[in-house]
């Protein structure tokens, strides 16, 4: 953290600098700082994909997957949106019980076989977290 901070310099701030910043902190569990830290950012470089996307995966730590939700749908429709973002959304919609829109997601950027794993992984998730009972399967 200490060697990030050196990076970080208030008379001319690098917004991706605070990027890194908020995923380690995000790592450890201080998500109020790291989402923080993503709004500082989004203000120096507004639509920038990246920067959404680390805020809905914040969220997505915390178990708040609807806002991980919103703030990801608006990432993939930002300038730098990568696929990793796409499948990121497809996974985050996969774990709120939505599985036939998960797959959509997944299909538009993976291979047949690829959809099939990421599908078995978050049905996986959902069961090893308990989750699956609590889902509307319909």
């Amino acid at each position: 953290m200490a060697v990030i901070d050196r990076v970080i310099r208030p008379d001319a701030p690098d917004w991706s600098a605070l990027l890194v910043k908020g995923a380690s902190l995000d790592q450890m569990a201080r998500h109020g700082e790291a989402r923080a830290l993503y709004a500082q950012a989004a203000t120096i470089a507004p639509g920038e994909a990246s920067i959404e996307t680390n805020l809905g995966l914040s969220y997505a730590m915390t178990n708040e997957l609807p806002t991980a939700e919103q703030h990801l749908r608006r990432a993939v429709q930002m300038r730098g949106a990568t696929t990793q973002t796409r499948q990121n959304l497809a996974l985050i919609v996969g774990l709120q019980g939505r599985f036939q829109e998960c797959r959509t997601l997944y299909a538009a950027e993976l291979p047949p076989d690829q959809v099939e794993a990421n599908m078995a992984y978050v049905r996986a998730l959902l069961t090893q977290q308990n989750r699956w009972d609590m889902i509307d399967k319909g």
